[in-house]
């Protein structure tokens, strides 16, 4: 199986030699991922649940076609999941097998290669633009909260970050996924020099899981559930150590790969097949 992901964005293009390589839709023709990301301010991404559903067939047929696959699993935010009926429209109207809740798809994924115990569960499923907390007991659902546009990685990189790199860069970009690659190497060039930021990602991420951390136990604590153990999945599982979090629970982060964990989940469903994950920041995929 190859991993990949590519941001989510989109843009729509009329010139004649960007027309060779787009994708008709919806009466427009489109780059997208990587092939959009090349001039980033002309990009469009996706910000919402109903932008999502309204562009999964766009993303899926870009990638169906540039790989020359045939996806047999996607995934959902587990909210939408849950809702009735949308997961089977979706599967029937891009002609998948398998349509799987994020969170839960990780979880399964983690318990049957033996890296979790199949024990009550908080997880923790941190994205880009999204964080969904889900309980999990006796491999069901019993509770789930997603924040969107609040505390996601999104939210580390331009309420936290981008005001200490603005110290040192003043008209530093305000794209979040070239943000997003300065958090996670830890430095940027600029004009001839390649200028670091170790104390400020420091003090951005302590910052913000303090916050993150303060939802989501305000959450649950209001509901009384119990859980045994915590696992952190999604491209949050980069951010966050151990010594972060005080508890006195089994903690779980998966070291290897935590953003694919929804996708890996997906493809197991339908018996390790192509999958892909489209998510608010970076849409990931196995081929």
């Amino acid at each position: 199986m190859q991993f990949s992901k590519e941001p989510t964005v989109l843009r729509s293009v009329s010139s004649q030699n960007e027309m060779k390589k787009a994708i008709g839709w919806n009466d427009s023709h489109y780059l997208v991922g990587n092939d959009a990301h090349k001039r980033s301010r002309y990009c469009t991404g996706i910000y919402n649940v109903d932008d999502l559903l309204n562009c999964y067939e766009l993303f899926l047929r870009w990638y169906e076609r540039k790989y020359e696959v045939k996806f047999d699993a996607i995934t959902l935010p587990y909210s939408v999941y849950d809702s009735d009926g949308i997961a089977d429209r979706l599967a029937k109207k891009l002609n998948v097998e398998t349509v799987v809740g994020q969170g839960i798809s990780a979880y399964e994924y983690l318990v049957k290669t033996n890296h979790i115990e199949n024990k009550t569960t908080l997880l923790i499923d941190g994205g880009f633009n999204s964080i969904n907390v889900e309980i999990i007991k006796s491999g069901e659902v019993v509770y789930y909260e997603t924040y969107y546009n609040q505390v996601g990685v999104r939210d580390l990189i331009e309420k936290y970050f981008r005001p200490l790199v603005r110290n040192k860069i003043p008209d530093v970009s305000h794209n979040p996924i070239r943000l997003d690659e300065v958090l996670k190497n830890g430095y940027a060039d600029y004009n001839f020099e390649r200028i670091y930021f170790a104390d400020e990602k420091k003090e951005a991420i302590e910052r913000y899981v303090r916050e993150v951390f303060r939802q989501i136990k305000s959450g649950i604590s209001n509901e009384l559930m119990d859980f045994d153990q915590v696992v952190i999945v999604g491209g949050l599982a980069y951010f966050i150590s151990a010594d972060m979090i005080e508890t006195s629970k089994t903690l779980v982060i998966p070291g290897e790969y935590p953003e694919y964990l929804n996708v890996l989940g997906a493809s197991m469903h339908a018996g390790f097949k192509p999958a892909l994950d489209l998510g608010f920041g970076y849409t990931k995929y196995i081929t």
